[in-house]
C-alpha cells in the first residue's frame, strides 16, 4: 500500500485567507510515515469498493457524547481551516464527505 500526499498552494484559503503566511523559505517540506495502518475499503475499477470484514466496526459508527466533546475542543482549540465551511471554494456545493455527520 502507498501513502501520497501533495502540497500546493494554499496562501489564501489554507493559511486564514492570507493572514498567516506560509515560509516558503522551508522548502522542502517533507513529511514521514512510521507504523501507519490503514483498514479501509479500496475502490474497485469497476466501481464499488472492497471493504475488510473489521471495517464495520469504525466505518459506518459515529462517535460517542465524549468523543463529539473531544473533537469539538480539538476544532476550536487547533482548526485553522475546515473546507466543509468554505463555500467560496465549492461554489457548486461542498463534498460529499461534508454532509457525513
Amino acid at each position: 500500500m502507498k501513502v501520497h500526499a501533495t502540497l500546493w498552494d494554499g496562501s489564501y484559503w489554507a493559511t486564514q485567507k492570507g493572514k498567516v503566511p506560509i515560509d516558503w523559505s522551508r522548502a522542502p517540506f517533507v513529511v514521514s510515515y512510521r507504523g501507519y495502518y490503514a483498514n479501509a475499503c479500496v475502490s474497485r475499477n469497476g466501481g464499488g469498493s472492497s471493504c475488510p470484514s473489521t471495517s464495520g466496526r469504525w466505518m459506518h459508527r459515529q462517535p460517542s457524547s465524549a468523543e463529539w466533546g473531544t473533537i469539538r475542543w480539538a476544532e476550536r482549540d487547533y482548526m485553522h481551516y475546515n473546507y466543509c465551511q468554505d463555500g467560496w471554494r465549492f461554489p457548486n456545493g461542498l463534498p460529499a464527505e461534508c454532509s457525513r455527520h
